[in-house]
């Protein structure tokens, strides 16, 4: 066992990768608040709580999902991201990490079945109409418009993230959200390009980052959340988990 003050100096040394530099180890993930407004709004409590972690010292923080469209949200005062309006409350907390020498990435997110009309205003949409154990609601099944159309709202999403001063993204690939559900053999049962074999179920995230890449330089962070071992019937084994971040 390594002892706990040999872990701390090698978290506290910096790091040096291809596109990401940090002055230190410590990354501080993305972790829901509820701090937003009911609109999605990043709040002065919002903002507060990231800049106390970015005083504190951590290298790279991650600030919780945002929603790429309106029906995308999770749940009530959820962050949003699925229009201009919501940049520059964000502008002020990025301005704050950068200043203490933190990179900041922020998570973009599409709950899918994972959510209710009471939240969204809406039937909640999945790839297959099979309903959210959590919730229990029937979503509606996207068509492949919709699902292009929500390709490039994941794109939108991140470029306005970049214009916040994001260092980057982090794509939302797990914890039973949209993507997750289309990676998944348990909640995917489409028979067109976007199901199938892992390969087309693999479809809706490589599409989400190529277009994410065309609309941010080259510079720009670009990490995605993927689940390791689903630990539920039909869900995603570890070994497609592996395949998919090979990817």
């Amino acid at each position: 066992m390594i002892p706990l003050r040999q872990k701390l100096e090698f978290a506290s040394q910096p790091f040096q990768g291809e596109k990401l530099q940090l002055k230190n180890r410590f990354v501080m993930p993305p972790m829901i608040t509820n701090y937003a407004t009911p609109q999605g709004s990043m709040t002065d409590r919002q903002i507060a709580y990231y800049a106390a972690r970015a005083k504190g010292g951590a290298g790279l923080m991650i600030v919780e999902a945002a929603a790429v469209s309106p029906e995308g949200r999770g749940f009530s005062h959820w962050l949003c991201l699925h229009d201009d309006s919501y940049i520059l409350p964000m502008t002020r907390i990025t301005q704050i990490a950068q200043a203490h020498g933190a990179k900041i990435l922020i998570q973009i997110a599409h709950a899918g079945r994972q959510t209710t009309a009471q939240f969204t205003g809406d039937q909640p949409v999945a790839p297959s109409a099979i309903p959210c154990p959590t919730f229990g609601e029937v979503p509606r099944e996207l068509t492949v418009e919709e699902i292009k159309v929500l390709e490039t709202k994941f794109a939108e999403a991140a470029e306005r993230a970049y214009r916040a001063g994001f260092d980057g993204v982090e794509i939302h690939g797990g914890h039973g959200y949209l993507i997750h559900q289309f990676m998944s053999s348990r909640t995917n049962h489409r028979s067109d390009g976007y199901g199938g074999d892992l390969s087309g179920r693999m479809t809706f995230l490589v599409n989400v980052f190529e277009s994410i890449r065309k609309r941010v330089p080259p510079h720009f962070i670009i990490g995605c959340r993927l689940n390791g071992e689903d630990y539920v019937p039909g869900g995603l084994p570890i070994e497609e988990t592996q395949e998919i971040s090979k990817t």
